[in-house]
């Protein structure tokens, strides 16, 4: 009859998510929902879970019991046991390679070696897509309470955007915002992150929390809908037909000849229109670095009240068309005011970067292994150069 018929298609279809639950676990398929909702932070990584990384580059992590793309550490240091805390974003939290290859591994490594009286731990709080005011509350919340001997901020070029509050940027911008109110204080906001709780897509997010955290189904099935979304992005099944930039227009013969023409040197007006978003840029920057200045202030007096130093590390952006003058003299400035040690590797690794150096320092957006190599190095030839932990 019809209740058995309904029996045993629901028995073959629980066999079947089993079955593929098993599949894609045992293949690591689907293990790359890493982030949650975090209520003093916006998102932080999922605590005690291992996934498999293959959107840039390949790893097979784990999180540890703090969130942190890291082993296991415990909050009181040992003695003789020096630390160094990294805080940041994904170039921080490197995610596009084994652990073991990335820059706090073998800086910890390089440290280790040259003083045998001293031990190192090179501790990673990076934390995806987090802006220096997230930055600033995992220092705060979390790392002080690691007694670090240094904690170190890797900052990349236009990041001040990240400041910048948005009302429709979905989960990744559903974070605490910072201002800087008339008195001069730092004002902590979390107006836009309680806004994006109460919407459609903050109770779904939350109401599937433990699927994205246990199933490979639930992974699968996510990373599928992201690439589905982004192929439509960019045009979907109907962009041949839309795009004057596809290889099939392009391959017309006609077209062909019309994309080996040089180019008309650009119209006054669009001239105009280009310098004119460019000081729109330069504005937006010297604004929104009001905060960055600010949140770089409170966090080198929180290190200080804990007898702890602080730096700031200069990087790269991996396209040299998004490169922020504006904002790496800003910081400049402020560093030097502050008496912050200041590393700037924007020379360095961004012309391996730009010049297609092979090995290449870069994936699309982060390191390689080559380029945490490099990193490890800079960082621990400044670190002797200052002082700040080798005597």
């Amino acid at each position: 009859d019809w209740r058995r018929a309904i029996f045993e298609l629901t028995g073959a279809i629980v066999v079947v998510v089993i079955l593929l639950e098993i599949i894609f676990t045992a293949s690591h398929v689907g293990e790359e929902e890493v982030l949650h909702f975090n209520k003093t932070l916006g998102w932080s990584g999922f605590e005690n879970k291992s996934f498999t990384w293959r959107k840039e580059g390949f790893a097979r992590l784990s999180f540890n019991s703090f969130g942190m793309q890291d082993k296991e550490y415990s909050l009181a240091k040992p003695k003789n046991t020096r630390r160094i805390a990294f805080v940041g974003d994904s170039n921080v939290e490197s995610l596009q390679v084994a652990r073991e290859k990335n820059f706090c591994s073998l800086l910890e490594a390089s440290l280790n070696k040259a003083r045998n009286d001293t031990k190192y731990e090179v501790m990673n709080f990076g934390v995806s897509s987090h802006s220096i005011g997230q930055s600033y509350l995992v220092i705060k919340k979390l790392i002080i309470q690691f007694q670090p001997d240094l904690i170190i901020l890797p900052i990349k070029h236009d990041a001040c955007h990240l400041l910048q509050p948005k009302l429709d940027g979905g989960f990744l911008w559903s974070r605490p915002n910072f201002f800087v109110g008339h008195d001069g204080k730092l004002v902590e906001d979390h107006t836009i992150q309680n806004l994006w709780l109460k919407s459609s897509s903050g109770k779904r997010m939350q109401a599937t929390e433990w699927l994205r955290r246990n199933s490979h189904i639930w992974g699968v099935f996510a990373n599928s809908m992201e690439a589905y979304f982004s192929w439509c992005s960019k045009g979907g099944l109907f962009s041949c037909f839309t795009n004057n930039n596809t290889e099939f227009s392009i391959g017309t013969t006609a077209n062909r000849k019309k994309a080996q023409e040089p180019q008309n040197e650009k119209s006054l007006a669009e001239s105009i229109q280009a310098n004119s978003a460019q000081d729109q840029k330069v504005e937006s920057t010297i604004f929104l670095f009001r905060v960055a200045d600010s949140l770089l202030t409170r966090i080198n007096q929180e290190c200080k009240a804990k007898q702890c130093n602080f730096m700031v590390v200069r990087m790269p952006f991996y396209d040299r068309r998004y490169i922020n003058r504006t904002e790496s003299k800003l910081l400049e400035e402020t560093t030097s005011r502050d008496k912050i040690p200041y590393l700037d590797l924007t020379e360095l690794l961004g012309d391996k970067i730009y010049n297609g150096n092979n090995p290449p320092v870069t994936y699309k957006t982060h390191m390689a292994p080559y380029g945490h190599q490099l990193f490890a190095g800079e960082i621990f030839e400044f670190l002797q150069k200052k002082k700040l932990l080798i005597d």
